[in-house]
């Protein structure tokens, strides 16, 4: 495959899954909400974005492609470095801070283990 085909396609890529993220935050921001009115975009299901979040990250680490061995020890390590994560998640709400807490968690977890 040439160099220039493959930069369109990344290019193409790019700019839809760019779309695909942009267009609805536009439409829904473009609309006008009466006061006292929540959309469904903006005011009702906004809230559950970062529990969905979290929840998607923990699926996909848990179900790995393949069955190697030594994947209980894998599994045993995401189930302690969940524990902090939704205490963390719980307690303060914050998207960003339960992130970071999941990540230093199993960093840490992976050196013991």
């Amino acid at each position: 495959m040439s160099p220039g085909l493959l930069l369109l396609l990344f290019l193409v890529v790019g700019a839809g899954n760019y779309l695909m993220r942009f267009l609805p935050l536009l439409i829904a921001l473009r609309r006008r909400e009466r006061p006292g009115q929540e959309t469904a975009t903006t005011g009702g299901l906004l809230p559950l974005v970062g529990p969905a979040v979290v929840v998607a990250l923990l699926i996909t680490s848990l179900l790995p492609g393949d069955f190697a061995p030594g994947y209980g020890a894998e599994l045993a390590r995401g189930a302690v470095a969940l524990v902090p994560t939704v205490l963390v998640a719980l307690r303060f709400g914050n998207l960003g801070l339960t992130v970071l807490t999941g990540v230093f968690a199993y960093a840490l977890v992976a050196l013991v283990a």
